[in-house]
């Protein structure tokens, strides 16, 4: 990815309403579609991470680029280098868990965020794939959360379906 494309990208966080219209409407045909459309964004693969609004209650779905990990996976909060942070982010982090959708396949996962040595490994492996988020990095301020989220059956949680 070019920097002028990290760049526009990071321009549309300053407009929050078109960046979720956006979010939504990607999220939309990932789900219509089973996931064969919008599979991957400047070569890294999409899932879509469904949370529960902390305000408003609402299933929200997102799409996040994801870097496989064994049985988890690693998502970045870069919000494309904004100084905001995702929504998404805070929703999963609050309620202890979500679902993330790859195609036809759900799998609820729950979260935890990176630190050290482990976050700066993770960060070096995901930005070899993905080059904008050292870009991101130099738009923003605030420390870019990096979240590993592990499948909620090994940990006990959520129960049931």
């Amino acid at each position: 990815m070019s920097a002028r494309v990290a760049r526009l990208f990071n321009l549309w966080t300053r407009m929050p309403r078109f960046q979720q219209v956006a979010a939504d409407l990607h999220g939309r045909l990932f789900r219509i579609s089973g996931g064969r459309l919008i599979r991957r964004w400047f070569g890294a693969p999409v899932m879509v991470i469904e949370t529960v609004g902390r305000r408003s209650g609402k299933t929200r779905r997102t799409p996040v680029i994801y870097m496989p990990d064994g049985d988890r996976f690693i998502v970045i909060a870069a919000n494309a280098g904004s100084n905001r942070t995702p929504a998404w982010w805070l929703n999963l982090r609050d309620a202890g868990w979500g679902v993330a959708v790859f195609g036809s396949r759900r799998e609820r996962v729950v979260p935890r965020q990176t630190e050290g040595v482990e976050q700066a490994e993770l960060w070096r492996r995901f930005a070899a794939g993905f080059p904008a988020l050292d870009r991101y990095r130099t738009f923003t301020e605030r420390q870019i959360p990096l979240v590993v989220l592990e499948p909620a059956a090994e940990r006990g949680y959520p129960p049931g379906d």
